[in-house]
């Protein structure tokens, strides 16, 4: 059943700290704001991964269980012919790479920052081509 979380070193805890640590850095960083305003690149949307269209630029889609973001559009732009842009709560953030400042120097060499979603509640974001 469970066999794949025993041995794992308490991953589902580290997760967690992971997730509440940055939680507390959004909050002090992004004190003012419920909301943050993300874009992702990518290529092409499924008809099973598309929910709904509110019009044709304004659509929910379904994403993995965590999606990487980017805080500006031209990184994001690297990762897909088509964009989009989304208002993300700051509960649904897991993490983002400038709470840890090694990450920002060893492995992001720009000043964007990026970020990763949890998914589970629709986010309702505009396409662009």
């Amino acid at each position: 059943m469970l066999k794949g979380l025993y041995n794992t070193n308490a991953l589902e805890a580290q997760l967690d700290l992971v997730y509440s640590y940055c939680q507390y850095e959004l909050s002090r960083r992004f004190a003012d704001r419920r909301h943050l305003e993300l874009y992702r690149g990518f290529n092409q949307v499924g008809d099973n991964e598309l929910l709904a269209k509110q019009d044709g630029r304004r659509w929910i889609v379904l994403l993995n269980n965590l999606s990487s973001f980017a805080s500006s559009w031209e990184r994001a732009d690297e990762f897909g012919d088509h964009m989009m842009k989304v208002q993300v709560p700051l509960a649904k953030i897991f993490f983002y790479n400038k709470i840890c400042s090694f990450i920002f120097f060893v492995i992001l060499k720009h000043s964007v920052q990026r970020f990763v979603l949890i998914s589970g509640t629709n986010l309702w974001g505009t396409m662009f081509n």
